[in-house]
């Protein structure tokens, strides 16, 4: 099986022509990184001198306790490489076929991870049936959190209605949640999706390249429009917080 230092030599061409390109570990992520994953995994193969590379995309958000793929495909070396008879397509030892399966990342992978936008588009990609993970509807966990993603409370609140297990599930790692959704209450449902976003990238370690952004939940109601969300940099989500707070401050002292 390739190693990750292998996958970190062979990719070095691809970060040097794409400077919102970062390396973590065998990913490949689109930085700076907000509440979407959208990246290239480099997968191991049972050929040890093959490399694997698959699309992964994700709610940064989702509550998880292992780092996971996402929705993406696999662009297998004989479908889409140069076609080699003895051996792996991507072949760690012939610079060539890395050289096309860089290439191939470059005109495939990347134009259509980079035009995943919005919650919206994520769903939408998702939704496409694959053999690897099945469409989102399918996970009610995943369709709660998809909903509380948009800000939307009143779909949040029917899919948790009819989830007694997740019910359960839920009050044991976040006992706040359920609560806080059937009061309208924005802030510590915000809370919890930050919570969760920030153990995804400890789990990730993209440390470096994430920036902490406003939920649509934290915006909705407020002088900021929530489609501007994923567009706020992290600087600015810091200035419109303390605005917002001292706001609060000022309402309070009245």
């Amino acid at each position: 099986m390739t190693t990750t230092k292998q996958v970190k030599q062979a990719v070095q061409p691809l970060l040097q022509r794409h400077s919102d390109l970062a390396l973590a570990g065998r990913f490949i992520f689109i930085k700076p990184v907000h509440h979407i994953l959208r990246g290239v995994y480099i997968e191991r193969a049972g050929d040890p001198r093959a490399f694997e590379p698959t699309s992964t995309t994700g709610m940064l958000a989702l509550e998880r306790d292992r780092v996971g793929l996402g929705w993406g495909d696999q662009y297998y070396g004989h479908v889409y490489g140069p076609g080699n008879p003895y051996g792996p397509n991507w072949d760690v030892t012939r610079p060539e076929t890395v050289t096309y399966m860089l290439e191939m990342i470059e005109e495939i992978i990347l134009p259509q991870i980079r035009s995943i936008q919005t919650f919206d588009d994520l769903f939408e990609f998702a939704s496409i049936e694959r053999s690897r993970i099945a469409h989102p509807k399918y996970f009610p966990q995943t369709m709660l959190t998809f909903a509380l993603c948009r800000g939307d409370l009143a779909e949040a609140r029917i899919i948790l209605n009819k989830e007694r297990k997740l019910q359960e599930y839920l009050a044991k790692i976040s006992p706040t949640l359920y609560p806080a959704l059937l009061t309208g209450d924005r802030l510590e449902l915000a809370r919890i999706l930050h919570e969760w976003e920030a153990n995804s990238v400890k789990l990730y370690k993209i440390e470096k390249i994430w920036e902490r952004t406003p939920f649509a939940l934290e915006l909705q109601g407020g002088s900021l429009s929530w489609q501007s969300a994923t567009a706020l940099s992290h600087q600015n989500y810091l200035l419109w917080h303390r605005l917002k707070g001292l706001q609060a401050g000022i309402i309070e002292r009245k």
